[in-house]
């Protein structure tokens, strides 16, 4: 059951986390970011960032199933 209650970091947002993951995952993890809308395109609208998008779905890579 999931009850609603105050978050105790909203205070603080926008928040940025940090990860540090093995380089092993990293096109499994562009593949994540791809389905979510997030890409080179969106976070630098430019020529350059479109230009990195699509390299980075030519290296993104869909987990494998269990």
């Amino acid at each position: 059951m999931i009850i609603e209650s105050e978050n105790p970091i909203e205070q603080y947002s926008p928040l940025l986390f940090h990860f540090t993951l093995p380089r092993s995952e990293a096109r499994q993890v562009l593949w994540y970011l791809y389905k979510m809308g997030i890409n080179a395109a969106k976070l630098f609208p430019s020529f350059d960032g479109a230009a990195r998008a699509v390299e980075e779905y030519l290296l993104q890579q869909a987990p494998e199933d269990p």
